[in-house]
């Protein structure tokens, strides 16, 4: 078995590990003076192609640009792993990622930038959203809902109900200051037929 030439071989491991690269999330590489040193396709699809000699605070624009929450600064002070959310703004819609940086080395082992990777996390934080949204109707349907529960004493004659406090009120009174419920005034057909014989026209 023949042997593959040092330099095919490397580059064969260069495409290799490119494949890899452009197989999963969204990866960039920047150095500590901001620019961006490498990308790969997944990257470039969302977040457009920085070019040579790209700045990372021009490719994607953020609230952390230029501030202590930036990842560059983060693993730039001893940090192995930071973590962070950033939004893609667009004219029709806003994508949401979670992005983990870490320490990006040379040959030496010492750190000079950070590898970044990035999650699409938009599907779940409209799914976030629409749960919240839910569970406020929901809180505030059942804070309209008042449920009677328990044995009401009420008097066998008169039909008034004795309250917590002994006090005793009319049954309509009692309902409508413990619940939603209102009540509107009729007559069933045997007080008619008791009370007022002349309009009573059942059966």
């Amino acid at each position: 078995m023949e042997s593959c030439p040092s330099n095919t071989f490397q580059a064969y491991g260069r495409a290799q590990l490119q494949h890899v690269l452009d197989s999963v999330f969204p990866i960039c590489v920047t150095a500590f003076d901001h620019r961006i040193l490498a990308t790969n396709r997944a990257y470039r699809t969302i977040f457009g192609d920085p070019g040579l000699q790209g700045f990372c605070h021009d490719s994607r624009p953020g609230p952390s640009c230029h501030t202590d929450d930036c990842p560059l600064v983060r693993i730039e002070t001893g940090l192995e792993e930071f973590s962070c959310e950033a939004n893609k703004v667009e004219e029709s819609a806003t994508s949401t990622f979670i992005v983990t940086a870490r320490p990006h080395r040379d040959y030496s082992g010492t750190p000079i930038g950070i590898v970044e990777s990035f999650q699409d996390i938009t599907l779940r934080k409209k799914m976030e959203a629409e749960r919240e949204r839910l569970i406020q109707e929901l809180e505030s349907a059942l804070s309209e809902v008042r449920v009677l529960r328990g044995l009401l004493p009420i008097c066998a004659a008169c039909k008034k109900v004795r309250d917590e406090d002994g006090v005793w009120s009319e049954v309509e009174n009692y309902i409508s200051n413990r619940s939603e419920a209102e009540f509107t005034h009729g007559m069933c057909p045997d007080c008619l037929r008791k009370y007022y014989p002349k309009h009573y026209q059942g059966g």
